[in-house]
């Protein structure tokens, strides 16, 4: 029985309206227990980053996973879980849905850095070749580089 289950989205890539949404799941000892690549329709970036919660707490819930840490680099998505009315309209009601399941379990929601999020980020450039959905049980070798330097606390750097 997992106690505990961190969550780590990143924003979503794509053009016009066909983006990419993923998520990574582990427990609270930091090991591997999921991770997710999608394409989905959205308007905007940030209907795709609200898409990304909902797929990624649609899947805790199919998991019965009760004690969530959802991490996102988006200031916006934890601004939305504070005041629901800031959603889109577009998305309100399963974004509604998402905020009951959110209120029957151990649920927690803090933003992250880009340069936090690296392992999301190697999702995201696999999501970017790939259509459809795709759900891993096992560490994809493709983010492999990346969850290791996460477990043992590297620092990333970004330079513009």
């Amino acid at each position: 029985m997992i106690s505990g289950v961190g969550l780590l989205l990143s924003s979503a890539r794509g053009f016009c309206q066909h983006r990419w949404i993923w998520g990574i799941f582990r427990d609270k000892e930091g090991q591997f227990r999921g991770a997710f690549a999608k394409n989905v329709e959205a308007l905007s970036a940030i209907d795709a980053e609200v898409l990304a919660v909902i797929e990624a707490l649609r899947i805790a819930w199919v998991k019965r996973w009760a004690h969530i840490w959802l991490e996102t680099d988006s200031m916006l998505v934890v601004q939305y879980f504070k005041n629901p009315k800031l959603v889109p309209w577009r998305l309100r009601i399963a974004w509604s849905n998402c905020l009951f399941f959110t209120h029957t379990i151990h649920f927690r929601v803090s933003h992250t850095f880009r340069e936090g999020n690296a392992v999301a980020d190697a999702l995201a450039n696999h999501g970017a070749l790939n259509a459809g959905y795709r759900w891993w049980d096992d560490l994809p070798s493709f983010i492999a580089g990346h969850y290791g330097r996460d477990q043992s606390s590297m620092f990333y750097y970004r330079f513009c």
